[in-house]
């Protein structure tokens, strides 16, 4: 209604009112409970690592979740790792 007055072309037919509803109060739809809610992510992760003298191993798994602020603006992720290093010789060593 601001607008179309600054533009001056406000008036009885054309402004913006509010909805009523079937009870005769006017309907005003709170949009912010709609589209927000409260932000949540939590972390988890596992890792295990061990060897010998010559054989390493590290291992991990993780998991992150992230409810963002917004409905539906949702983030997943799956993640693993793992390295294994052994060692031949005192000249060669291999690693994947």
């Amino acid at each position: 209604n601001q607008s179309l007055t600054n533009a001056g072309l406000f008036s009885a037919t054309n402004q913006f009112a509010l909805t009523e509803g079937p009870d005769g109060q006017p309907i005003n739809t709170n949009w912010y409970d709609y589209v927000y809610r409260t932000g949540f992510s939590h972390n988890n992760s596992l890792s295990m690592s061990g060897g010998n003298e010559s054989t390493k191993y590290y291992t991990s798994i993780g998991y992150t979740e992230q409810e963002g602020i917004i409905q539906r603006n949702d983030f997943k992720r799956i993640s693993a790792l793992m390295n294994v290093d052994h060692k031949v010789n005192k000249a060669i060593s291999v690693g994947t």
